[in-house]
Parts: structure tokens; C-alpha cells; sequence
């Protein structure tokens, strides 16, 4: 499970740079600042992620994965209908 949450994040990254780089080909006036804060505290989520787990057994951190992503699908699904 570990190794999969681990290669997802490497794909997630790829494509993120992908889409970064294209846009900022296309228009380059990009909020630097901002972007620094959003990797900011993606690296301290990092950080403090990678500690939590260590500490948490496969499975919780799938139920866990499971239920965070339910949440955000209803919360995505809840902002279309309304």
C-alpha cells in the first residue's frame, strides 16, 4: 500500500509539472508567491504525513485515504448541484 500511495504521488507530481510548464507557455504571468505557499505547506504535509504513518497501521491509512476522497467527491458532486 505504501509503495502505491508512493508512485501515485510521483505521477501526481509529473503531471503537475506538466501542467505548470504548458501554462506557463501559454501565459506566463504567474503568482510565484502564492504557488511558494501552496509548496510550502505541501511539504510540511509532507513532513508530518510521512511521521503520522509510520505510526498507523496499512489499513487505516486506506480507510482513511478511502473516506477523505469520499468526502471531497461529495463536496465536488454537492457544489455542481448547488
Amino acid at each position: 500500500m505504501r509503495q502505491a500511495i508512493g508512485t501515485s504521488m510521483l505521477v501526481i507530481c509529473i503531471t503537475c509539472f506538466v501542467g505548470l510548464t504548458s501554462h506557463l507557455i501559454k501565459d506566463p504571468s504567474f503568482n510565484f508567491t502564492i504557488a511558494g505557499y501552496f509548496s510550502l505547506g505541501s511539504l510540511l504535509g509532507l513532513f508530518l504525513g510521512t511521521k503520522i504513518a509510520r505510526h498507523i497501521s496499512s489499513q487505516w491509512l486506506q480507510k482513511g485515504l478511502s473516506i477523505a476522497l469520499f468526502l471531497v467527491g461529495i463536496s465536488m458532486l454537492a457544489e455542481y448541484i448547488l
